[in-house]
């Protein structure tokens, strides 16, 4: 890890967290992943962060209403990234979920 942060000093701040989050959150290390995701939705504010990080961070960590949530921001945008929702194994835990089958049958993908 620290490796990553070295090389990755002089990228934007939502850049480094981006990939940061989704390597702990992947590897179980849950208070760092929600530290990384609070700066995330922060950096916001400031630069443009994809919706589909922040869900792609909060469906590995289980948290399925708040990967909805960005699911369905990202959605309202129109963000090409949604078309990926029905393969990316970041949803692989709430795959099931009725309400994220829900939102694959309103952009036209198959459950």
């Amino acid at each position: 890890m620290q490796q990553l942060e070295r090389a990755t000093e002089d990228i934007p701040v939502a850049r480094l967290h981006e990939p940061q989050m989704l390597v702990h959150a992947v590897f179980g290390e849950r208070d760092v992943a929600l530290a990384l995701l609070t700066r995330l939705e922060a950096e916001r504010a400031r630069a443009y962060v994809p919706q589909w990080a922040v869900a792609c961070g909060y469906a590995l960590l289980g948290d399925i209403a708040t990967a909805l949530h960005w699911i369905d921001r990202g959605i309202e945008e129109r963000a090409p990234t949604m078309l990926l929702l029905g393969i990316h194994p970041a949803f692989d835990g709430i795959r099931e979920d009725e309400r994220f089958v829900e939102r694959l049958h309103q952009i036209g993908l198959p459950a």
